[in-house]
Parts: C-alpha cells; sequence; structure tokens
C-alpha cells in the first residue's frame, strides 16, 4: 500500500501585488489563516495555493519495513508508486527510501575511496572531483577535508590542495540533492555555465566524468533510481582531431632534425667527459661562481674537440620512426622495455596501453634494424622523459622550418599510411592502431575508399573489354587483355567463346561464284 502527502509549502498572493506574495511551511496552516485574516482587514483579496514540489511517499509491504522518502513532483510519485506496485506483483522488493539517504556528493566521496584509486587516471579524476566538491559550497568543502583526513589514516597520498590554477565550476548545487532528486536538468545547466570558460572537449570529458559515476552507482552498489539523470543529457558537440599530415620533403627534414640532435646530444656527453679529466679543473672550487665562470670557458674550447670525437647515436631517429612506423602513442613508446621487444618475430608488445587493453605491434624490417642498433643500457628501448622528448621535438622542428606539428600528428600520418596502401580495412586499422572504439576510425575511411575504388577498377577490368557481333564474341580496341585471358579467367560473357571454338564450322569455298546444277538434256 502507498500513500502521498503533500508537504510542499503554501504560498499566499494578493492580485497584482507581487510585494504581498507570502511562503510558510506546510506544518503552519494557521499562521497562514492569520496571515490571509490581516490582508482582508487591510481590504485585499488574498488566495492561498499550496504548492508540489515536495511529495512525501509512503510505501507499506507485508513482511517488509516500511519505505518513507520525498519525490519532487506528483507525478514522480504515481510514476514510482506504480513502478512499486508493478515490481510487487512480480515478487520483487526494491528499497527505494535507501537512495533517498545519501546525496550525490557523498557518493563522490565513497567513489573517491573505493573506486578511483583502481583506475590509471587516479590523480587526475582525484583532482577533478575534490575540485568538484570544493566548487559545490561549504559542505562540500567539509566532504573533502573528511576525505583528506581518511586518505592519511590509510596512509594514501594526499594531493595539496594549494597553488591550483584552474577555472571554478558553477552551478554545483545539485550534488547536495538527494539521489532521486537529480535531474538531467541539473547536468545540463552545470554544462552550459561550463562551457562559458572550457573548451567543449574538456567539459565533454567532465561529463565523461559524471556518467562514470552514475553508472558506478547504478551497476555496482545497486542504488535504485527511476531513470539515471546522465541520460538525456546535451553534450557538447565539438571536433577537435587534428588531420595534419607530413608535406612534400618534411619527413626527411624532421629525420635531419633528430640527426642533428642526435650529434648535439653526443658532442654534450663528449664534452662533460673531457671536462672531467681536464688538467684546469681544479679538485675544490674557491665559490660556485668560480666553478661556473671555469667549467663555461673550458666547455666552450673544448666543443670543437668534441665535434671531432663525438660518437653519435641514433636515439630520436628510432624514435621517429617508431612513431610514424606503429602508430604507437608517445607514452606507449616511451613505456616499451627490452623484455617485451623481439626483433626475431618484428614484434613489440604493449601489455598496458590508453584503452586498457594489451596490444602487439608489428615492426617493420626497417625499424628492427634502427632498434638492433640502438644501446641496452636502460630496460627501456628509449630512457627519455617526456620533458626530454617535447625539447627534442621542439628543436627537431625550430631546425626542420616546420610549424604546426605535433609528436601525435606522427601517429595520425602512420595510420593514413596504413590506410593509404588500400590494402587494410577499417578492422585492420583497428589491431594497427589500438582504438577500442571503431568509430574514431571513420576519418580514414575515405582513405580505405580510395584505394579500394582503384582496386575495384582492376578487379573489374575486363568489363567493356569485349562485346558480341552476330553471335561472335569480338574484342574491343580499348581492351587492354586478350581473349585467351579472358577465356582462362572464366568470364561469363567469354564462355560463349569455348563454345565456338568447340563446333565444328563448315569449310568456306574458295570463291564466292556459287556453282549451279548442270541442265539436263531431254532426248
Amino acid at each position: 500500500m502507498a500513500t502521498l502527502e503533500n508537504r510542499s509549502r503554501f504560498r499566499v498572493t494578493v492580485r497584482n501585488r507581487e510585494d504581498l506574495t507570502r511562503e510558510f511551511p506546510f506544518n503552519a496552516p494557521a499562521r497562514v489563516a492569520s496571515h490571509m485574516a490581516e490582508l482582508r482587514a487591510q481590504g485585499f483579496k488574498p488566495a492561498v495555493t499550496q504548492l508540489e514540489d515536495t511529495i512525501l511517499v509512503r510505501v507499506r509491504q507485508k513482511s517488509r519495513a516500511p519505505q518513507t522518502f520525498t519525490l519532487p513532483s506528483v507525478e514522480t510519485a504515481e510514476k514510482l508508486i506504480r513502478k512499486i506496485e508493478e515490481e510487487r506483483g512480480r515478487g520483487l522488493y526494491v528499497d527505494y527510501a535507501r537512495s533517498h539517504k545519501v546525496t550525490v556528493a557523498q557518493l563522490m566521496v565513497r567513489y573517491l575511496k573505493e573506486k578511483v584509486p583502481k583506475l590509471k587516471s587516479a590523480d587526475m579524476l582525484t583532482y577533478k572531483l575534490e575540485a568538484m566538491l570544493m566548487d559545490s559550497g561549504p559542505h562540500g568543502k567539509a566532504l573533502v577535508e573528511e576525505f583528506k583526513d581518511w586518505q592519511k589514516a590509510h596512509g594514501r597520498r594526499v594531493h595539496p590542495g594549494s597553488f591550483q590554477m584552474r577555472t571554478t565550476y558553477g552551478s554545483l548545487e545539485w550534488l547536495h540533492k538527494p539521489l532521486p532528486e537529480v535531474t538531467t536538468d541539473d547536468l545540463n545547466d552545470f554544462i552550459e555555465e561550463r562551457l562559458q570558460d572550457s573548451e567543449p572537449a574538456t567539459v565533454d570529458r567532465e561529463v565523461d566524468i559524471f556518467s562514470a559515476l552514475f553508472t558506478f552507482i547504478l551497476d555496482v552498489w545497486k542504488y535504485p533510481l527511476a531513470d539515471s539523470p546522465i541520460r538525456g543529457v546535451q553534450r557538447p558537440r565539438y571536433r577537435n582531431e587534428r588531420n595534419r599530415r607530413l608535406a612534400d620533403g618534411e619527413e626527411e627534414r624532421i629525420f635531419a632534425g633528430a640527426r642533428a640532435w642526435d650529434l648535439e646530444r653526443a658532442v654534450d656527453a663528449t664534452v662533460e667527459q673531457l671536462l672531467a679529466s681536464h688538467p684546469e679543473v681544479p679538485e675544490q672550487y674557491r665559490s660556485l661562481s668560480q666553478k661556473k665562470r671555469i667549467e663555461a670557458r673550458l666547455r666552450k674550447e673544448l666543443r670543437p674537440v668534441a665535434q671531432a670525437q663525438a660518437q653519435p647515436g641514433t636515439m630520436m631517429q628510432a624514435f621517429v620512426a617508431f612513431q610514424l612506423m606503429t602508430a604507437a602513442r608517445r607514452g606507449e613508446t616511451l613505456g616499451l622495455t627490452w623484455t617485451h621487444v623481439d626483433l626475431v618475430k618484428q614484434t613489440a608488445f604493449l601489455p598496458e596501453t590508453k584503452n586498457g587493453l594489451a596490444r602487439t605491434l608489428p615492426l617493420r624490417a626497417e625499424l628492427v634494424a634502427m632498434l638492433d642498433a640502438l644501446p641496452r643500457h636502460d630496460e627501456r628501448v628509449f630512457p627519455m622523459s617526456v620533458d626530454k622528448v617535447r625539447d627534442a621535438w621542439a628543436y627537431i622542428l625550430n631546425h626542420a622550418h616546420i610549424e604546426g606539428l605535433h609528436i601525435h600528428d606522427l601517429r595520425h600520418e602512420g595510420i593514413s599510411r596504413v590506410a593509404d596502401t588500400g590494402q587494410f580495412n577499417l578492422v585492420d586499422l583497428q589491431a594497427f592502431s589500438g582504438h577500442r572504439d571503431l568509430r574514431m576510425l571513420t576519418r580514414y575511411a575515405h582513405l580505405c575508399a580510395s584505394k579500394m575504388a582503384l582496386r575495384l577498377d582492376a578487379a573489374f577490368a575486363t568489363e567493356g573489354a569485349h562485346y558480341t557481333h552476330k553471335g561472335r564474341e569480338r574484342l574491343a580496341e580499348k581492351a587492354n587483355v586478350t581473349m585467351a585471358e579472358l577465356v582462362s579467367n572464366g568470364d561469363a560473357s567469354a564462355l560463349s567463346v569455348n563454345f565456338i571454338a568447340a563446333t565444328a564450322m563448315p569449310t568456306p569455298p574458295r570463291s564466292n561464284v556459287i556453282a549451279f546444277p548442270e541442265r539436263r538434256v531431254r532426248g
């Protein structure tokens, strides 16, 4: 049995006098009557209505604890009651009151404790969720402080909240609503305000955070809701994929820049070796300024000698080639270890990638030769930090006089080159690139299609190469095949040729004169 009780406020109004409008709690009818009497005494004609934004629902079921919760409208309450009665008819019992006892903000803190530490993006996600809670009001700040105390008590790393340069989140008061009262409109308001200060791609990723949160709330924690508020959200539309391809000559200039970088690093290392054994270097400097002055002079003097003695490696050249030939992500390349490289089988195994799935990269013979020439002083194939790679890339672009090219563009170039061959479909490209969603590869579909058109031309090259004239197959002047090739290929329209060739034909006369029988002479 279910009952509804309207616990919304009473509103007293006077026509054309908004300044006299007042609201009273649902349990104060005496105050309402008193106020209306005062207005009548002043000559006004007041009217009273009760709002319908706070509906108390009581559900009683035999052998079950009663459920009591509040809903924002009569329509929502009646919809939920029908759902409860339908479930009861099937012998199900769902504790909807459980959802009304917790707020989204409280569940965000629980999410931070139980789920976030297991994710690859734990640091970023913790930063984002804490920022949202901090900007949701004083209750959110108190929850963040409690969460940090919990982190300290459990030996977790606490992220400092100071010196955070970010755009403040707005329209997050709904985080402190009871879970069932959060609506799609709340999320849409957040998105609309957020788009005023942030890029659509950034806002879309933040919507992904809420989507994952509500999915976890419904599917893992089993909080019952009539519907997920994330359903129907108006996501921002954007297209931020880069389509930068290498222009003619840019690849050669990039590799020239990479060779120059490798040479510079070899010269720098040789200078330091010569400096360490130089006789002018004292055992102990009198001051830091003396050390800087002497070493700067010696490095300048030793550089020509180092340039003659240096033996440059090919680290950066191999890195650029690896990006172009495997289309791996930068982080995947920098994390690759020698234990996962098999130069004999020409493969490189990536146990962990951006989409969470392991992947094996095929290594072309040219790339295998470059990897085989690299030193093995470190467990990583490319023992460079992200900052060092950024510096090297900036040097390469400056050396090559190239603008607007990112390292990630090499991945796009690598995938595009594979698509350009026309020998691989989108499923093959997905295996090569490591994209989890095939839709991410739709921008390469036109490359596959253009090459496929040429392959279709080749496949149907025999069409139109022959025609039938007076019952005989003849080759067209534009044909680039022989009739024998058509027959050997089993062309359906050429089967008549086989039939004609196998049929005995009468021997043609030697002359075009028709012989008439001789006339009989009557005797």
